[in-house]
C-alpha cells in the first residue's frame, strides 16, 4: 500500500558513515543512504514531521533538504533508551553535526519514560512530552482470540544475544517467534533452545497473532531497548507479560494484572513467573478484556497529549486556524512508521 505521507531524502559522502554508526549504537536496521520522514502536515505556512529518532532529524536538518521559511514543527520518537545523559551527548552530537544552534522551541521530543521527558527539557526542548512510542500501535491490528493454549510462554524477538531468549530456556512448551537478524556478531541460533515452536522462515503478522493468542503469555527479556513494538502486542492480544527489568519505556504499560517483573534475570525466575502467571489464568483472576482495554486507554491518553501539544505550538505560532485533532486522524499510520514505501524527493 502507498503511504503518501512518507518520504525519504538521499545522504551521500561522510553521512552515510555517521547514519550506520548511529544504526549500529541503537541497535536498529537503517538503511544507510536514506533517512526516512513522516509527513503530519505540509502547506504553505507549516510542515509538520516525524523523525524515528534525533539523529534522524539531525541528518535531515543538516542537508537543508526543506523550506526554512516556513514554521517547522518536528516531532522526535526516541527508538532506544536516551536517559541517563544519553540523550545529552545526542544533542551535542546534532548540534556539532549540522554547526549550529538547534531549534529546540518547535521540537517536541517524544519521551517514552519520565527520565528522559527529564533529560530532554533539561536539554532545552521545554515542549516535550511523555508519550511512549508504543501509543502509535494501531489497535486494530490486535484483537483477543479465544485459541486454545499450546503454549506456556511466546517470545517474538529477533536472534540477537541482547534479546536475552535464553532465559526462557526452562519454560516447557515454548514458542518463539523470530524476526530477521540484522546483527551478525550477536546472532543466535534457537534452534538450541529446543522450543516447541520457532519459524525457519518469516511469517505472515496473522500467523504471529495466531501464535500469540495460543500462549499464556508473553515474553520480554532486553535489559534495555525502547518501548518494545512486541511486548505491547501481547497485551493487545490480551495475554500478560513476563519480563526482566529494563530501560527504554516497556514497563510503562504494566500492571499488577497484566505483567510479571522478575527480580533476577534468571531462567528459573521466568520459568516460575510463567506458571504463577498460568494458574492466575486458569483462575480468571486475569482479565484479557481488561489487559487489552487498559492499554488502549493509555494509548489513547499519550495521542491526546501529543495533538494538544502540537495544537498549542500552531495557536502561538500562525494566526490561521488548524486543528491539528482533525489533521492527526488523517496522517496517522501504523507504528507512525516512515519505512515501508517511500515517495523519493
Amino acid at each position: 500500500m502507498k503511504d503518501e505521507n512518507t518520504f525519504q531524502f538521499k545522504i551521500s559522502g561522510n553521512d552515510i558513515a555517521i547514519a550506520k554508526e548511529l544504526a549500529d549504537s541503537y541497535k536498529v536496521y537503517l538503511q544507510t543512504d536514506v533517512i526516512p520522514v513522516r509527513h503530519l502536515l505540509k502547506n504553505d505556512l507549516v510542515d509538520i514531521l516525524y523523525f524515528h529518532g534525533l539523529s534522524h532529524a539531525g541528518l535531515f536538518y543538516k542537508s537543508n533538504a526543506y523550506d526554512k521559511n516556513k514554521l517547522q514543527i518536528k516531532c522526535i520518537s526516541l527508538p532506544w533508551y536516551s536517559g541517563a545523559g544519553k540523550l545529552t551527548k545526542q544533542v551535542q552530537f546534532i548540534k556539532n553535526l549540522c554547526a549550529g544552534e538547534l531549534d529546540r522551541a518547535n521540537t517536541i521530543i517524544l519521551a517514552n519514560t519520565v527520565d528522559e521527558l527529564q533529560e530532554a527539557i533539561q536539554c532545552g526542548f521545554h515542549n516535550s512530552i511523555l508519550c511512549n512510542n508504543n501509543c502509535w500501535l494501531d489497535w486494530n491490528l490486535f484483537d483477543i482470540n479465544s485459541r486454545a493454549k499450546s503454549f506456556d510462554l511466546v517470545v517474538n524477538a529477533r536472534p540477537e544475544k541482547w534479546k536475552r531468549v535464553h532465559l526462557a530456556s526452562k519454560v516447557q512448551d515454548l514458542a518463539i517467534i523470530q524476526g530477521k537478524n540484522y546483527r551478525p556478531n550477536e546472532y543466535v541460533d534457537y534452534k538450541l533452545m529446543n522450543p516447541k515452536y520457532l519459524n525457519e522462515e518469516r511469517i505472515s503478522v496473522s500467523e504471529v497473532f495466531d501464535i500469540v493468542a495460543q500462549s499464556f503469555a508473553g515474553g520480554c527479556f532486553s535489559a534495555e531497548e525502547g518501548a518494545c513494538y512486541s511486548s505491547s502486542e501481547y497485551l493487545l492480544s490480551g495475554i500478560p507479560i513476563v519480563s526482566t527489568k529494563s530501560l527504554g519505556g516497556r514497563d510503562v504499560w504494566y500492571n499488577p494484572f497484566n505483567s510479571i517483573i522478575i527480580d533476577e534475570p534468571t531462567p528459573e525466575a521466568v520459568a516460575g513467573a510463567v506458571e504463577e502467571l498460568k494458574f492466575m489464568c486458569d483462575s480468571n483472576v486475569i482479565d484479557p478484556m481488561e489487559i487489552r482495554d487498559n492499554h488502549i486507554r493509555l494509548q489513547k491518553r499519550f495521542i491526546s497529549i501529543f495533538i494538544r501539544k502540537v495544537q498549542s505550538i500552531l495557536d502561538t505560532n500562525i494566526s490561521v486556524k488548524f486543528d491539528f485533532q482533525d489533521i492527526f486522524k488523517r496522517s496517522y499510520y501504523h507504528k507512525m512508521a516512515a519505512f515501508s514505501k517511500f515517495e523519493e524527493v
